[in-house]
């Protein structure tokens, strides 16, 4: 939406009431509206944090109680940082490591809801790309780590299309290659029974 057409839809706002708008207009002026809105609570929110962050730090050192507002901002911000991470084409998976711990050290709750589909999109990512190149233990380790990180954290994204694409890729080794402890390790994780792959 540009900004013409952004200021037109607050003229709408300011002059309508949502009840007298066709259906297809009210939504198309209210997800602009509340996607402009969640630009700028995510933009002012993240000013708040990195201003408050390292004083709050102090106070979780001392064992002090962490005021309500602060730990709601920090939730929102990180959750959104976690997700633009996992969004990215080539993951830093230090990055992701260190906001998860700043959740934890911080005790806070993610918003699970607005994680959890980015998550599963990175997961069976991760899994297709170790479908196509199997040979590759790198690829293999990338999962056992995500996977492990997401165990840690109390995240559970559903691994059925993750085994399925895994299983494929499996499939395509020798028996000798699925001895391999990062092979064993990434069918314990994904409770894949080595006895079900072929000549094995």
């Amino acid at each position: 939406m540009n900004r013409l057409q952004e200021q037109i839809s607050e003229q709408i706002l300011c002059v309508y009431p949502f009840s007298v708008l066709f259906a297809d207009v009210r939504t198309h002026v209210l997800s602009g509206w509340l996607a402009r809105m969640e630009k700028t609570n995510a933009q002012d929110f993240e000013r708040i944090f990195a201003r408050q962050y390292p004083a709050v730090r102090g106070l979780k050192h001392i064992g002090a109680p962490l005021p309500a507002a602060f730990t709601a901002v920090a939730a929102f911000v990180i959750t959104g940082d976690l997700c633009k991470e996992l969004q990215q084409p080539v993951v830093d998976i230090n990055a992701v490591e260190e906001l998860l711990e700043d959740a934890r050290f911080l005790g806070l709750t993610l918003d699970k809801h607005k994680l959890s589909p980015v998550i599963q999109q990175r997961l069976e990512n991760y899994a297709n790309a170790f479908k196509q190149e199997p040979t590759r233990p790198d690829l293999a380790v990338k999962l056992v780590e995500f996977i492990s990180y997401m165990e840690t954290f109390h995240f559970d994204p559903d691994y059925t299309r993750t085994q399925l694409l895994v299983f494929e890729g499996l499939e395509k080794l020798p028996p000798e290659t699925l001895q391999k402890d990062i092979y064993k390790a990434l069918t314990r994780k994904l409770k894949i029974s080595l006895d079900t792959l072929p000549a094995v």
